[in-house]
């Protein structure tokens, strides 16, 4: 059970206000409101919005702290408390609590057929929690951040980008188009995206990253490597050889540098393949090498239908 069914059955939620008192005025890079949770250093947090972006900072101490912003629907000004309150009849809103779990709902009510052009507001989110804290996602259309939490995290989105930066824990995440940046994190992480750009920096773990277009770039990881991708480039630069490594295309070119040094066996098939021997020891064509480098070690195998494959060296 996931954590938005788990807070469903939790007895005594206390639920915030759905509408907000005029008397809580909005001024220019302010919050239109805040809202305070006393939990422990180990905490849960869940979002489930549509259109609204969520920022979620860790920090010392033991609270949650959610504050929520307002703007016009061009996304240039600040709404008075009195506009914004005009406009939250159209939306559900619920910021619930239960002993160490935080949920926030912000939806639009009557969702189906709705046009993203007609809303009349733009709200988002910035949420302060513990450093190690669990989190779930699920959004559609704004972007979701992270930085400096470490813990579970299971990102679902049907458009938005995903940011995550510094921790530790594990990752599964999806979107249906939008764009993925990891940086300074370690873990098993599983990325998936039918269209969005991947980019990964600072990784180490068992990673692996589907996407159906969208090309995808790494850059100082190390750890069990996946990438796979329907027609988009990939590109990886590998600081320490640590576990098998896989790249494959249906259509986009992969280039991969590893250390010279590397002990490797060698995979490599695609419409054309670069590749300047070092202690190699194998089988060498235009379209194809296959065998040992530096004696051997763990496996690399890169594979494209048509695009052209390369190995560099990172030194």
């Amino acid at each position: 059970m996931n954590l938005l069914q788990k807070l469903t059955s939790l007895t005594g939620l206390a639920l915030i206000g759905l509408f907000f008192s005029p008397q809580a005025l909005a001024q220019d890079g302010e919050p239109f409101r805040t809202r305070t949770f006393d939990v422990s250093s180990s905490a849960e947090f869940s979002a489930e919005t549509s259109g609204s972006s969520v920022k979620v900072t860790g920090t010392g101490g033991d609270q949650i702290v959610v504050r929520m912003y307002a703007k016009d629907k061009n996304g240039d000004d600040y709404l008075s408390a009195d506009e914004v309150n005009e406009n939250l009849g159209d939306y559900t809103l619920r910021m619930e609590h239960s002993g160490n779990e935080v949920e926030l709902v912000f939806k639009r009510k009557n969702s189906v057929g709705w046009n993203w052009g007609d809303q009349k507001m733009r709200v988002y989110f910035e949420v302060e929690v513990p450093e190690q804290t669990e989190t779930t996602f699920r959004t559609s259309g704004g972007s979701i951040s992270l930085d400096g939490v470490s813990g579970d995290h299971d990102i679902g989105t049907s458009g938005g980008s995903v940011s995550i930066s510094r921790g530790e824990g594990d990752i599964y995440a999806r979107s249906s188009g939008g764009s993925f940046a990891l940086s300074d994190f370690s873990g098993d992480i599983e990325v998936k995206t039918s269209g969005g750009s991947v980019s990964m920096d600072g990784l180490d773990g068992d990673i692996e990253v589907y996407t159906s277009g969208g090309s995808v770039k790494m850059s100082d990881v190390s750890g069990s490597i996946g990438a796979y991708t329907s027609g988009g480039s990939i590109r990886a630069e590998l600081v320490d050889i640590t576990d098998d490594l896989e790249f494959k295309s249906s259509g986009g070119g992969i280039t991969v540098a590893v250390p010279s040094t590397a002990g490797l066996d060698l995979d490599l098939r695609g419409g054309r393949v670069a590749f300047d021997m070092v202690n190699f020891n194998g089988k060498v064509e235009k379209d194809r090498v296959e065998g040992e480098m530096n004696g051997g070690g763990h496996s690399l195998t890169m594979q494209s239908s048509g695009g052209r494959l390369k190995l560099e060296y990172t030194e």
